[in-house]
């Protein structure tokens, strides 16, 4: 339902660029055509409107004005219009001709591009999925894909897998409810996504033998490709599989099977497979090019991957496997890791060699100080900050858009790579906490979906795009686009080159992206379509686009998402609670997706009292219709030996440091609460006298403090900080002396 509106009249131009040949003497305002999150930055472009030109923005239905502000620098800005029901709403600037000064309209709701993106992200790489034992042999729901899937020479390149362990831990309630919805799972209670997770490392597992011959795919003869990347797929099922695979689904042996499998097969084959090597820039502009047959790794990935065994090997260790061996795996990372620069990242070279897998070292690195700061190197803060400063001056644009370099908004075949600058910048924002960063990831976002200079929704739409350079129709872009069985390779990648056949799937981004360098600042007659104009024609989908949507998805949660514990009015935020009453939690996630309905999550409650752990599964409640905000109030009650887990009902000892969570591994949020069981003890009772001053220290180590005096019946007393008599002491000074 997230439809472009038409503004007015093409002159000359039948592309989805509505500038192209028009009379208008001003740009209409450009905006992001799905819409824009509440309290998250908002932003259109107006080129060649002065600055201090007024703007409203008004409701689609009503025409009301809701906002005013002014035009600055060729953008205005309404960041702060935050209205309370989800609406339909348009930009009007003041200028010109009223049909001329108004945009598109566009959405304004909670966690729109979370919730907008999510089922769609899953959707592409389920229906894309292909098995492909021989070069032309394809069996899957796209039956004969290859260039827009399955994402790029059979599920190794862009390492699915691990994109499909981060973004299923970055919203879990969300993903749930996406169980066989039309993508060819099995219904059988377990989220697509992890039946993506586990088909991609099944996948990878069946044709790892592959890769000392090579695989061929039919481009300009043959792409000898091998097969020595699809470890790392492998891996990032080893390490999901303790986030929460194993805890979720505890008594499935065939999982467990897999696993013990899986994780032979990474020990036996680290070396051979060359994830022990340590890649550098040079390395990838040499030996990455797709058209060669090297094995596919941008710089970067080698730290992840391996970072994904260094958990999965310290898991091993702490069950006592002797095998294990987590310190090789840290190594390997650690050395990469000293030998990366991401200040290459913005050479113009780097950008057109790397497009293919932009993102993924900015991924590597951040994951690495996110996860494990403690084992990173000195400088692992210092290259993130400096790279963070780097992108925001290449941000300084009329579209705050994030260039490749001072010279180049693009790299030179289009723009393959935008979404893993998105992805980028959402990591940077979360590692730094940069209000900043986060800002010109969203415009980013709206770049994506028509703030840019061609006013191009970049999401594919077969059939629209198909018939608008070949047919008799017109672009209606929607997003999601229709899913649409028609094939569809328009003009430059006709169908009768073979290249393959991704018009069944959903929600595909524009692999050329069809917005060229040519195009910027503000050119826009350089994105009406002209086959000789490079960059500027609607062309194939490509997996790549939608992995680092996927990436940006995941870490736009990061300092988004927030748990906490409420007193019983609300407000109140207590750091204790006594047994036998309720504890009252809150969570603000991306969980709103019906605006007309009040929905549900699932938390993670644990007590921990070092032995005899409590852990419940607790069902939050949306508090109202597109709230966003989920409470529960859940029971607890005092417990002296082992607590029951998962039977209605916390159970916790004095003393207890009680957790809730949502959200797995570096995506997890929690907060913290101390059970406290006070004993009603009375005065504190000695047998004589005290006039000398209490002393307070830890004497039993238990973490808390003890009060401690002398009296003069010859005795020494020490009491618990709850009032209760520490055992044993109520000692003479004899005693004393001897414990001393």
């Amino acid at each position: 339902f997230f439809k472009q509106k038409t503004a007015y009249e093409i002159k000359e131009c039948d592309w989805s660029s509505d500038v192209c040949s028009s009379d208008l003497l001003y740009a209409k305002p450009y905006v992001n055509q799905i819409g824009y999150n509440l309290n998250e930055s908002k932003g259109f472009t107006c080129p060649g409107v002065a600055d201090g030109t007024i703007f409203w923005v008004k409701r689609a239905d009503n025409n009301n004005i809701l906002y005013t502000g002014t035009v600055s620098g060729e953008k205005g800005y309404f960041s702060d219009f935050n209205p309370p029901d989800p609406g339909e709403y348009y930009i009007e600037v003041d200028i010109g001709d009223v049909n001329e000064r108004k945009s598109y309209n566009f959405y304004i709701a909670d966690h729109l591009f979370q919730l907008s993106s999510s089922k769609v992200a899953v959707d592409y790489f389920t229906q894309i999925r292909a098995n492909v034992d021989a070069c032309g042999d394809y069996t899957g729901l796209c039956s004969s894909n290859h260039m827009g899937g399955p994402s790029r020479d059979n599920q190794a390149w862009l390492r699915e897998a691990i994109v499909d362990a981060l973004l299923y831990a970055s919203n879990p309630s969300l993903f749930d409810r996406y169980d066989n919805f039309g993508t060819g799972f099995a219904n059988n209670g377990r989220a697509d996504l992890i039946d993506l997770l586990i088909f991609h490392a099944d996948f990878c597992y069946e044709h790892s033998s592959s890769y000392a011959e090579g695989f061929c795919c039919n481009y300009e003869g043959c792409v000898s490709y091998d097969y020595k990347d699809t470890i790392d797929q492998m891996a990032a099922f080893l390490a999901a599989y303790h986030w929460f695979l194993k805890d979720k689904y505890p008594n499935d042996a065939e999982l467990q099977d897999r696993y013990r499998t899986y994780l032979q097969f990474c020990r036996d084959n680290w070396e051979a497979y060359d994830a022990d090597k340590t890649l550098t820039f040079d390395d990838y502009v040499c030996c990455c090019k797709w058209e060669t047959d090297t094995r596919v790794t941008p710089p970067g990935v080698q730290i992840l991957i391996n970072l994904l065994m260094y958990e999965v090997e310290l898991e091993e260790q702490a069950a006592g496997d002797p095998n294990a061996d987590p310190d090789k795996y840290l190594n390997i990372a650690l050395n990469n890791a000293w030998s990366f620069s991401l200040s290459e990242i913005v050479t113009p070279d780097y950008a057109y060699e790397y497009y293919w897998c932009t993102g993924w070292e900015v991924l590597s690195l951040g994951y690495f100080y996110l996860r494990y700061p403690e084992e990173g190197i000195e400088d692992i803060l210092m290259k993130i900050q400096d790279t963070a400063k780097t992108f925001l001056s290449l941000t300084d644009n009329i579209w705050d858009y994030r260039k490749d370099s001072d010279e180049n908004y693009i790299e030179r075949d289009g723009s393959f790579s935008h979404n893993g600058k998105v992805a980028q910048l959402f990591i940077l924002a979360g590692i730094l906490k940069n209000r900043a960063l986060r800002e010109k990831a969203y415009a980013g976002v709206d770049f994506v979906f028509g703030r840019n200079p061609c006013d191009k929704h970049n999401s594919y739409h077969c059939r629209g795009e198909y018939d608008l350079v070949g047919g008799d129709g017109g672009r209606e872009p929607i997003f999601p686009p229709l899913n649409s069985a028609d094939s569809c390779w328009p003009v430059i990648f006709p169908r009768d080159l073979a290249w393959g056949d991704a018009g069944c799937a959903p929600a595909q981004f524009n692999g050329g992206g069809g917005i060229g360098n040519d195009a910027f600042p503000y050119n826009p007659a350089n994105c009406c379509y002209d086959e000789t104009i490079v960059g500027s024609v609607c062309n194939e989908s490509w997996g790549l686009k939608n992995i680092m949507w996927n990436v940006a998805l995941a870490f736009s949660v990061l300092d988004d998402h927030q748990i906490r514990f409420y007193g019983s009015d609300w407000e109140t935020e207590p750091t204790n609670f006594t047994p036998g009453n309720d504890l009252h939690i809150e969570l603000n996630a991306a969980l709103n997706t019906d605006w007309d309905a009040i929905e549900t999550g699932e938390i993670l409650l644990v007590g921990d009292s070092g032995y005899g752990n409590d852990s419940e599964i607790v069902t939050v409640v949306e508090t109202g219709n597109n709230t966003g905000i989920f409470r529960a109030s859940y029971p607890t009650k005092e417990v002296t030996g082992n607590a029951t887990p998962n039977n209605g009902i916390l159970e916790v000892q004095r003393n207890e440091i009680v957790t809730v969570s949502y959200g797995y591994n570096i995506f997890k949020v929690k907060d913290t609460i101390l059970a406290i069981i006070p004993i009603d003890s009375g005065p504190l009772v000695t047998d004589g006298s005290v006039v000398s001053s209490p002393a307070i220290s830890d004497i039993d180590g238990d973490g808390y403090m003890e009060i401690v005096v002398g009296s003069d019946d010859n005795n020494v007393y020490a009491w618990n900080h709850d009032g209760s008599r520490v055992t044993g002491w109520q000692i003479g000074r004899a005693s004393v002396r001897d414990r001393v």
